[in-house]
């Protein structure tokens, strides 16, 4: 599908990573973060009606999907806009944009998780509408 993403790279595991991979890990796994996930997804089924993938608009269920973090600055104080709903699917694509690109991981390094986000899944919705079309 999307050209650039098979050569996949993970960035170097540098130890200040390695411990932010421990967090991460932990926070992912502990009922503080499903109690989050389950307010994130009533909050946004109030303010939407529908909660649907971020990239191809499949819907979206709390059970069988992701929350992608647009920002880890608030990491187990996340704000509703740290969160993105994506399938597994289109969420493992932005992980492997983000990793397939050093200039990706550099503007990460430098605080615009949220605008390689953005940038990433417009680039796949624009994409998926080229193979629709197809």
């Amino acid at each position: 599908m999307a050209e650039g993403l098979r050569n996949r790279r993970r960035p170097r595991r540098t130890p200040g990573r390695v411990a932010a991979a421990r967090r991460y890990a932990a926070w992912m796994n502990s009922p503080a973060w499903r109690r989050r996930r389950r307010r994130w997804a009533s909050e946004e089924t109030r303010r939407s009606g529908r909660i649907v993938c971020a990239v191809c608009s499949q819907p979206w269920r709390e059970r069988r999907d992701d929350l992608h973090h647009a920002s880890y600055s608030r990491m187990g104080r996340e704000r509703h806009e740290d969160l993105v709903p994506m399938c597994r699917a289109c969420h493992e694509l932005v992980h492997k944009a983000i990793d397939a690109s050093t200039a990706w991981q550099r503007l990460i390094a430098k605080g615009h998780r949220r605008l390689v986000t953005v940038s990433i899944i417009a680039r796949l919705k624009e994409l998926k509408d080229k193979e629709k079309q197809q």
